[in-house]
């Protein structure tokens, strides 16, 4: 789990073309905020999104609306088994972008 205390790290590795951040809300809320980065993929679309994916080359981050939703944590097992590195992000859009901290 990636916690916004790690944003540096997370960031890095988005840099390097290895980490995909997906925003699990529906693309209305994404449309509104999200983290800068961040793909919406709503949670109904994940599966056929995964297929697009090569698991060797690709590490995914999702999130939802924060720490009391649970979406993140459902796509993140579900993506773990389809055979892909996953994390859950704490945070929602609002914490994240809010956080100014190393």
């Amino acid at each position: 789990m990636f916690k916004v205390s790690r944003k540096k790290e997370l960031l890095a590795k988005m840099k390097q073309d290895n980490m995909v951040l997906i925003d699990l809300r529906p693309v209305e809320e994404y449309n509104t905020s999200h983290i800068p980065g961040a793909i919406s993929v709503p949670l109904e679309q994940l599966e056929e999104y995964l297929k697009t994916l090569n698991k060797a080359d690709v590490e995914l981050a999702a999130y939802c609306r924060g720490p009391y939703c649970s979406l993140a944590s459902q796509a993140v097992d579900f993506i773990q088994k389809q055979g892909f590195t996953a994390y859950r992000i704490e945070e929602g859009a609002r914490e994240w972008n809010a956080y100014d901290g190393e």
